[in-house]
């Protein structure tokens, strides 16, 4: 299999993760042809034949094609209506109303990602507006995306990229890899990780999964994003295996930032009773402790009283 690409392979999503993708398709032999022109196609004996600029053939039995798709807006009588639209779509403000007040539009055709889910989201704040009077209004932070690759690539809020051109080098990035988690290593996925982009402050502003299920797992930062929490919050949760990952990542965010020497940081984050993180129950601790050398425990000091008897070893 050959796949032909006009532009870079998924430009909108982390660079990081999209290497893991072209890495998985080169090890299972298929090739990748970024940012390339194509002149013309032909019919031969036993297939087809792709003819490049420059010359090259790239040649197949089956041809898909996935050019995208373009709001339909011909023929719908919107100038009549006094609604302004474009080759690109209808123009419509954050409550999704047109500049007709009495016409809302939705989905593909009022511009944004071309998303099924978006599309839903959409028709959610139109009746939001139109029939109860309420002044809802779209926030893209917490749109999710994924693309179904094997392994899956979802993100969520801003990248890495966007942070930093947003808010500079302020931001922290957080990562922890498939491979250090019990259940991915014992089901032989370990392919991938998971990254987590916040503000100073801890509040999280993206996450990237790719790996397996990811598009499961994105669910749970997308809420913690429109609900504007922080990094720690994911810490404070009790952790099945299943999920025991994503906690795993949250512990990270508290040991970079002891390791930095920002203690006030690390209270804004997680929060701190006598100067040891504050957690709900044992588990928190064992959690903790489950990361190599006890890191935390070298960056604050002495070991907490009567850590022993709460479940580390």
């Amino acid at each position: 299999m050959t796949i032909l690409d006009k532009a870079a392979m998924m430009p909108r999503d982390d660079s990081e993760a999209v290497a893991v993708i072209r890495k998985t398709f080169a090890a299972e032999g298929i090739a990748l042809l970024e940012k390339v022109d194509i002149e013309r196609i032909e019919t031969i004996a036993d297939g087809i034949s792709v003819i490049l600029a420059g010359g090259r053939r790239v040649e197949g039995s089956h041809l898909l094609v996935a050019a995208g798709r373009r709001p339909n807006v011909e023929n719908l009588g919107l100038d009549a209506a006094g609604i302004v639209f474009s080759p690109k779509g209808i123009q419509v403000d954050d409550r999704l109303r047109t500049s007709n007040a009495k016409v809302f539009a939705a989905g593909d055709v009022a511009g944004g990602p071309q998303f099924t889910h978006w599309a839903g989201y959409h028709a959610g704040i139109i009746l939001r507006n139109a029939l109860f009077r309420l002044p809802a209004k779209v926030d893209m932070a917490p749109l999710p995306w994924v693309t179904y690759t094997e392994p899956e690539l979802a993100q969520v809020g801003l990248t890495e990229a966007d942070s930093r051109a947003r808010f500079g080098e302020s931001i922290r990035v957080l990562k922890a890899s498939f491979a250090d988690n019990d259940r991915a290593r014992a089901e032989r996925r370990i392919e991938g990780f998971v990254k987590a982009v916040t503000d100073a402050k801890g509040r999280i502003l993206g996450a990237t999964i790719v790996g397996p299920h990811a598009g499961e797992l994105i669910q749970t930062w997308g809420l913690d994003i429109s609900n504007r929490l922080k990094i720690g919050a994911m810490a404070e949760q009790p952790a099945a295996p299943t999920d025991e990952f994503v906690f795993e990542l949250a512990v990270a965010v508290l040991i970079e930032a002891d390791q930095s020497g920002s203690g006030a940081a690390i209270d804004s984050l997680f929060g701190f009773v006598d100067g040891h993180p504050r957690f709900a129950d044992p588990l928190g601790w064992l959690m903790v402790c489950t990361v190599e050398d006890w890191r935390i425990q070298q960056a604050r000091g002495p070991e907490p009283k009567s850590l022993r008897s709460q479940g580390c070893e």
